[in-house]
């Protein structure tokens, strides 16, 4: 029997053992304290959010979740997310609220595969780069010992 079979899987059947480890560790209470001060912290930022008329909030706060924008473009909320993002104190994420159709599915689609396309070929040419450094090196060591062969039949 293997080794790799003597351990707790994390399949279909043991799923709730992450979430048994946490209340284990932390405890209902503790687990309970942590969604109640998410939430409340959630509520906060969003009556920040309104109180303030530059930005609107879209969706309705669910949990610690709070979806808000720029009034105006969508561009100017893009733009705001792509700076925030670029200083690194906060990470957002970006969400699209508008209905999702077929020709959006394909798009995203050929994207995200015109990307993995771009991630394989620059692996790949990193690999071969790797392998011509190699054999380069190969072929000095090579011509040296040549040399050196050479170098003792002379003598």
């Amino acid at each position: 029997m293997k080794i790799q079979h003597w351990q707790i899987p994390l399949s279909k059947r043991f799923r709730a053992l992450k979430l048994w480890f946490v209340i284990r560790s932390f405890g209902v209470k503790g687990l309970q304290n942590h969604i109640r001060n998410s939430v409340n912290l959630a509520e906060k930022f969003e009556r920040l959010i309104m109180e303030d008329s530059r930005f609107e909030i879209p969706a309705a706060r669910h949990l610690g979740l709070v979806v808000f924008r720029l009034i105006g473009d969508n561009e100017l909320t893009e733009k705001l997310l792509k700076k925030l993002n670029l200083k690194g104190k906060i990470h957002c994420v970006p969400a699209s609220l508008k209905r999702t159709t077929i020709n959006d599915l394909m798009e995203d689609w050929d994207e995200i595969k015109t990307t993995a396309d771009e991630v394989i070929k620059e692996k790949n040419e990193i690999l071969i780069t790797d392998k011509k450094s190699k054999m380069s090196l190969a072929g000095k060591i090579i011509i040296i010992i040549i040399l050196n062969i050479f170098f003792f039949l002379v003598k």
